[in-house]
């Protein structure tokens, strides 16, 4: 007596067919047959695998003497069979789960070691270049076989024979691009908007890390204008904005300062005259009021003096807001000095120099002289490529590079070398050495013309400074992109 037990996959079904024979065969089909008189679909809790029953099927006249394997056995190799089968259908879900965090983990890394490269290369007064990825593909490819055989005799199991077989193997291929196209160049040159130094202020970063970063000026205090180029020859202008991003720091760590965004009414009022009041109306001009009103201004009578004009703005500005509590410390009052505002006042309306509006508040040519807002602060925000050159200014030169005029060698008024690192200190600091820095040593570490410049671990300022540019050259300059498609096969 031969009975033939036929597992089919798609369906998740089974059919039995009976013969006479001296032994029980069984096969594993990945198609259904054409005929499934005797079937019924099985599933199997929520893992929808078939458990699948022998039943022991009536014939007339069976041989004399035969055994019939226990329908227990059956299920038990029955079920092994069907496992092996299944086990490749959520390659899918594992494969992501063992690629996802090795994959993040090298962009990650090798976004870092690109940007330190580029800001080695600034520092050779090199251009620097960046190579994005654009895709990731994956493709995994699995094979495996199997297989059982059962000889059974007249009376019991004889004979158990398995064989098996499986491969693996694993295609990646990645697709770069040279961001050297013109929309990513003007991202790089383009000064950064006052909005985004407020958000990053906003969202827990030191403010006196984000103004040494982004700021080169306010109200014409320089903040190292030259360093935002090719290193310079002459030693630049600093130790001034570095004492009043300090003493900011200060005063927002006690919680007397922030910058918001508040409405607030603005006024143009005659520069360098605390004693304005306004300005006749003989001598306001049809054109003058056409002007300012392209650029949101109205003219109104000043309230006490109706026979003075006044030129007035509603707007939703940043403004640096002071606790009153902060006037009673020589912080804020040090800090406005510095700024050449008027202290003790609530809030300081802050304007971007480099736009019409800021050009506007700073200077308007008048018949009777300058004018310009009221207590505000007007900032002239670096572009990315700048915050780049700011920070290369830390690279460490080799002295045989220095004496190959590889790289500038800066100096102060009295012809000494300049140090860069007090321009730098307390906000960036690049290592360099002539061996590849150990991993435990190294936080991001590049080669470049025989040495090798990193980061230290132990850092924790550098680093945070690093990781703000990243972020800023995430939302400046790779905004536009819609990120890299990971695509994976299997």
């Amino acid at each position: 007596m031969r009975t033939s037990v036929k597992v089919y996959g798609g369906g998740m079904s089974r059919c039995c067919e009976q013969q006479r024979s001296d032994s029980y065969g069984l096969e594993l089909l990945s198609t259904k047959p054409p005929c499934l008189s005797n079937r019924s679909e099985i599933t199997h809790g929520t893992y929808d695998m078939a458990v699948v029953q022998v039943r022991r099927a009536w014939w007339t006249g069976p041989r004399e003497g035969t055994t019939l394997m226990t329908e227990n056995a059956w299920r038990l190799v029955l079920l092994l069979l069907v496992s092996a089968w299944c086990c490749g259908c959520a390659q899918g879900p594992r494969d992501l789960s063992r690629m996802r965090a090795p994959y993040n983990q090298a962009i990650q890394s090798t976004s870092a070691e690109q940007m330190l490269q580029n800001l080695v290369r600034l520092k050779y007064r090199e251009s620097p270049e960046f190579l994005a990825v654009t895709a990731i593909a994956s493709q995994s490819t699995y094979n495996g076989g199997g297989s059982v055989g059962v000889s059974l005799p007249e009376a019991a199991l004889s004979m158990l024979t398995l064989g098996a077989s499986a491969s693996y193997s694993e295609r990646p291929t990645f697709t770069f691009q040279s961001r050297d196209d013109p929309e990513f160049q003007r991202g790089l040159l383009e000064p950064i908007p006052l909005s985004t130094i407020a958000l990053v202020t906003q969202t827990g970063w030191a403010t006196d890390r984000v103004q040494r970063l982004t700021i080169k000026n306010i109200n014409g205090v320089d903040n190292a204008t030259s360093a935002g180029g090719p290193t310079p020859a002459d030693k630049p202008e600093f130790e001034k904005f570095q004492r009043a991003a300090y003493l900011m720091r200060e005063l927002q760590q006690k919680r007397w300062v922030e910058l918001a965004t508040v409405k607030s009414e603005e006024l143009l009022i005659k520069k360098q005259d605390t004693n304005f009041l306004g300005i006749p109306w003989e001598q306001v001009s049809t054109e003058e009021i056409a002007l300012l009103k392209d650029r949101g201004y109205s003219v109104r009578p000043v309230a006490e003096h109706p026979e003075l004009a006044e030129f007035y703005r509603t707007t939703g500005d940043l403004s640096l807001r002071f606790h009153p509590l902060a006037w009673t410390t020589p912080e804020a009052v040090e800090l406005a000095r510095l700024l050449e505002v008027k202290p003790f006042q609530d809030a300081y309306v802050v304007k971007n120099s480099t736009s019409e509006e800021g050009q506007l508040g700073r200077i308007i040519l008048r018949r009777d002289g300058d004018y310009r807002t009221e207590m505000q602060l007007l900032v002239t925000p670096r572009s990315v490529l700048e915050m780049m050159y700011y920070l290369a200014q830390a690279v460490p030169a080799p002295p045989e590079h220095l004496n190959a005029n590889w790289m500038t060698t800066t100096r102060d008024v009295t012809g000494a070398v300049f140090d860069w690192n007090q321009l730098t200190a307390g906000l960036f600091q690049v290592h360099v050495c002539a061996d590849c820095p150990p991993p435990d040593v190294a936080s991001v570490a590049v080669p470049y013309k025989g040495y090798w410049y990193y980061i230290a671990n132990n850092d924790l300022t550098s680093k945070a400074t690093f990781s703000l540019l990243q972020e800023i050259y995430n939302i400046e300059v790779r905004g536009g992109d819609k990120g890299i498609p990971f695509i994976i096969g299997s």
